[in-house]
């Protein structure tokens, strides 16, 4: 079972224009990067990035697993999300069939 939001994503919805909900699971130490959308006006000025340093930084430190489920939702398409993804160190994992679609998942090991 996830727990609630850690301190890490607090401190990011708090300093930053973005929205992010990690979900981690203290046995495994897996976290799951289940929302990170950074506001329309702040986009392109690498504050994705940024945020995504802390968020590896902690699950290194932790020595935890990060995966993701790539959506394109809020903003930008796949194709584009998963070359930000990789650029953080993230690799194509499974795809998760929810409903009538499919999605790409991708997983960054420590």
């Amino acid at each position: 079972m996830y727990s609630k939001a850690t301190e890490l994503q607090k401190y990011i919805n708090n300093n930053y224009p973005a929205t992010c909900v990690l979900k981690e699971c203290s046995e495994t130490k897996h976290i799951l990067l289940d929302t990170l959308i950074v506001n329309k006006n702040f986009r392109r000025q690498a504050i994705g990035s940024e945020i995504m340093k802390l968020i590896t930084a902690y699950a290194d430190k932790q020595g935890g697993t990060i995966t993701l489920v790539l959506s394109d939702g809020y903003g930008y398409p796949n194709p584009v999300l998963e070359t930000f993804y990789r650029k953080h160190g993230f690799t194509l994992s499974d795809t998760i069939k929810q409903g009538d679609g499919l999605f790409q998942s991708m997983v960054r090991y420590n």
